[in-house]
């Protein structure tokens, strides 16, 4: 039997992966070390935290209670070509625990590491918010270093 809501809400995170790594592959090692002006975190601190939600809400998705201390990537201080990695293969981690939910469960509460009361499926769909999230901030960085291009396309 097909699982509609399995397939749509791992296309969303699979696509939203890809367009973040479109401008990750757009973005020096250097760029993404650095700090903008000293006042914002660098790319690749939200390349690994990406990577820690990732596998929290994969968690959350069988069941396990997931606090904010959760969320820290297993390895926080990986370099960009490692964190980027881990970052797909928390990716993968949570499409293949997406692809274990029954239709029947996707209604299930859980409770978010912030304290909300939500869905199985709005854990899932957060994973996808949260990439383009990072991704609206890597644009700002980018644009704020001089590179004005979509890479989307």
């Amino acid at each position: 039997m097909s699982n509609n809501v399995a397939t749509i809400l791992t296309t969303a995170v699979q696509e939203s992966a890809y367009l973040l790594n479109k401008d990750l592959d757009a973005s020096s090692e250097e760029l993404c070390a650095q700090s903008l002006n000293d006042k914002c975190r660098s790319i690749l601190s939200m390349v690994i935290e990406l990577t820690g939600f990732n596998l929290a809400v994969s968690k959350l998705l069988k069941g396990e209670s997931v606090s904010y201390a959760d969320m820290k990537a297993p390895n926080a201080e990986a370099g960009l070509t490692e964190a980027r990695a881990n970052l797909a293969a928390s990716v993968a981690t949570v499409c293949e625990t997406i692809a274990t939910i029954s239709e029947d469960d996707w209604m299930t509460q859980v409770t978010a590491p912030w304290g909300a009361q939500i869905t199985k499926a709005h854990a899932a769909l957060w994973v996808s918010i949260h990439a383009m999230y990072h991704d609206g901030q890597i644009n700002l960085i980018q644009v704020a270093n001089g590179d004005t291009d979509v890479h989307w396309m």
